[in-house]
């Protein structure tokens, strides 16, 4: 019947976002790579500009401040780095969505 189907389709959301969540922890640990700010602002900017900053990123981003939150020790500072590129990534992401969003006080 009609359960199977739906077992499959849920599998296969599964697996999609199994995969994007890969990617967004691929894409997290080139910024933590980084090294220089500079180049992690870089990297941030085209990130967002080519998609690759997605919700799954966003996802990803969050549950490692959260992790970084409970378990972070003096040595492995992780939170402060952590909460630059998720301010950075806001700040992006906003930046992109404001043109449209300016466009529709001047109509009113």
């Amino acid at each position: 019947g009609g359960s199977a189907a739906w077992k499959a389709l849920l599998e296969d959301i599964q697996v999609l976002t199994q995969s994007r969540m890969e990617k967004g922890k691929e894409v997290l640990l080139d910024l933590l790579e980084s090294g220089e700010i500079t180049v992690l602002d870089r990297k941030i900017t085209q990130g967002v500009k080519s998609g690759a900053m997605d919700p799954a990123f966003v996802a990803v981003l969050n549950l490692n401040i959260d992790d970084a939150q409970l378990s972070d020790t003096d040595e492995n500072a992780r939170l402060p780095m952590l909460g630059h590129i998720y301010t950075r990534v806001q700040e992006e992401l906003e930046k992109r969505a404001k043109p449209s969003a300016g466009v529709l006080p001047k109509l009113f």
